[in-house]
């Protein structure tokens, strides 16, 4: 058995300079400077921000030296990521926002069930 713990750092970023790219590829380019203002002022209160905290997770690795081969993981871990998130919505163009915060956890356990040696 051969017993793992791994760390990740945390982890910030912002997708909203992408969705600006995408929300601006579709103004037309006949538009009014009024219709060009909009889309500004849209754009400058755009926010898609993910964060991901710190996390470890625990696993155990069942190891067949004889067959070289890894015979079953299992896996513990736990998640926390915040989303704030401020964009327009499709029918009245206001702009509309939430935070969503979430815990995952998770238990994953693989084990080999086919092959030459399974």
């Amino acid at each position: 058995v051969i017993e793992t713990t791994t760390s990740t750092s945390p982890i910030e970023f912002d997708l909203a300079q992408f969705f600006a790219g995408m929300f601006g590829a579709f103004m037309p380019d006949g538009a009014s400077d009024e219709e060009k203002a909009e889309m500004e002022t849209v754009l400058a209160e755009l926010r898609f921000l993910i964060s991901i905290d710190e996390s470890t997770s625990e696993s155990a690795t069942r190891f067949d030296p004889a067959a070289g081969l890894a015979r079953q993981v299992d896996s513990t871990s736990a998640t926390n990521i915040a989303m704030d998130i401020n964009f327009p919505d499709e029918e009245t163009n206001e702009m509309v926002g939430f935070v969503m915060n979430m815990t995952l956890d998770q238990d994953i356990s693989y084990r080999m069930i086919s092959g030459p040696t399974a």
